[in-house]
């Protein structure tokens, strides 16, 4: 099923501006992540440092490309969703 080119640019611009969202919204806790690399590694340092950032440039690449949008989407949400898990981890442990 070929989808139509307006649509497919749309979907590419949406894409890589959802990534870009995610880099920017949270480049001053992917800063204090990878200065955190030096201490034991926990998961929420993995997500905030290194794998948010990795599924953000993934996408934006994957989404220029024009290559696997599909898959350029589900990097694009997993990118939201690993670099918010660290500032969610804070919240919930702040309300405590």
């Amino acid at each position: 099923m070929q989808t139509r080119p307006a649509i497919n640019i749309l979907l590419r611009l949406v894409i890589i501006a959802v990534a870009a969202f995610g880099i920017w919204e949270f480049r001053d806790l992917i800063w204090k992540e990878m200065h955190n690399l030096d201490r034991p590694l926990n998961p929420f340092t993995l997500c905030g440092g290194i794998f948010g950032p990795a599924f953000a440039v993934a996408a934006i690449a994957l989404a220029a490309a024009n290559k696997y949008l599909l898959v350029a989407a589900l990097s694009s949400v997993m990118a939201l969703v690993t670099l918010a898990a660290p500032l969610v981890y804070f919240i919930l442990n702040f309300a405590k």
